[in-house]
């Protein structure tokens, strides 16, 4: 399901104890920037063993979830033999959050579908996507599992809605489809990683970059998003100046789509630095994620919020038709300051 991308700035509540600057709008002038982490794996790949079949696949997942278990009941300890990167990153952090609000994880659902889709010949290490649904759940679940040096890891993660459609990803009789390389234009309007920077941009500025406004079509991840966070920002009434910055993790998964174009799964690393002015009020969070990683502590002069994300976009094969951003995967790493 969408999540409200407006948490990252997480329900700010300005707490009236010193007097208070004039209101206005937080300024931003050259607030903004976005990036790439360097292109490296986490973790150096394996070589390539031939194409995977659906049976290997399938034990690859159930080896994974067996992991992920087993993590879940030792409060996330041994998770970095389920999953790796910005993924490992956001595991932890879903753990880390149970444990202070004091949640007991029980049992992973049993699974009531699979459906493997396996690209054919994939450029680097092995890869394949694992779309799932669980019991009692509302959601599909996209996996993208990767063959490392350390074995089989979780890469990538995204949700969609059950009875939303599904991802329009073309693949053969035998389930097979076809990898997009990261950088390839070929019968595609935009090249993947030039579109996920795109993407970072648009979340980097609050929906001001021309470009990746001219790029990305409406939705929860783009314009949704923007109005909900401007108006999160709208809360600090000029008394926090706010500072964004956004890494796009080098690692891209891309798979052609029906039609052409290409459905691609990239991550982005967020960081907001809150800044108080002279006699500003405290600010607090009053949203639960934020609230509960806070300790619901009043902060007087700065704080760092962490966010972490993969999402899944359907890139078009040609202009003037935008990408659409369809699903994501997010967790609040941290909130700190003073």
């Amino acid at each position: 399901m969408p999540v409200n991308r407006q948490l990252f700035v997480s329900g700010l509540a300005l707490a009236m104890v010193a007097a208070c600057s004039p209101a206005g709008t937080p300024s931003q002038d050259g607030a903004w920037s976005v990036g790439s982490l360097p292109r490296t794996t986490a973790s150096p790949a394996a070589p390539a063993q031939g194409e995977l079949t659906q049976a290997e696949a399938a034990l690859v997942l159930d080896r994974y979830r067996e992991q992920l278990q087993q993590a879940r009941l030792q409060d996330g300890a041994g998770l970095e033999a389920s999953s790796t990167g910005l993924t490992l990153e956001i595991d932890r952090a879903i753990l880390r959050l149970a444990k202070l609000r004091g949640d007991r994880l029980g049992a992973l659902p049993p699974l009531t579908s699979t459906r493997f889709v396996i690209p054919k010949n994939p450029p680097g290490a092995r890869w394949f996507l694992a779309e799932i649904t669980e019991r009692g759940e509302d959601d599909r679940t996209q996996l993208i599992l990767q063959e490392t040096s350390d074995g089989w890891r979780l890469v990538a993660r995204t949700s969609t809605p059950l009875q939303g459609p599904a991802l329009p990803i073309a693949v053969d009789d035998e389930g097979r489809a076809t990898a997009v390389s990261a950088d390839a234009t070929a019968k595609l309007a935009i090249a993947p990683r030039v579109m996920a920077a795109a993407h970072a941009r648009s979340l980097a500025t609050n929906g001001k970059d021309a470009r990746a406004n001219r790029l990305l079509g409406a939705g929860p991840y783009t314009t949704q998003s923007t109005t909900a966070r401007l108006a999160d920002l709208r809360l600090l009434r000029g008394q926090w100046d706010v500072r964004d910055r956004t890494q796009v993790v080098p690692s891209i998964y891309a798979l052609r789509a029906t039609g052409g174009g290409a459905v691609v799964w990239y991550g982005v690393r967020e960081q907001q630095v809150f800044v108080a002015r002279p006699k500003a009020a405290t600010l607090t969070f009053t949203r639960p994620e934020p609230a509960v990683l806070s300790g619901k502590k009043e902060f007087r002069s700065r704080v760092i919020l962490v966010q972490a994300s993969w999402f899944a976009a359907v890139v078009p094969a040609s202009a003037p038709k935008k990408t659409r951003v369809v699903a994501d995967w997010t967790a609040q790493i941290s909130v700190t300051g003073d």
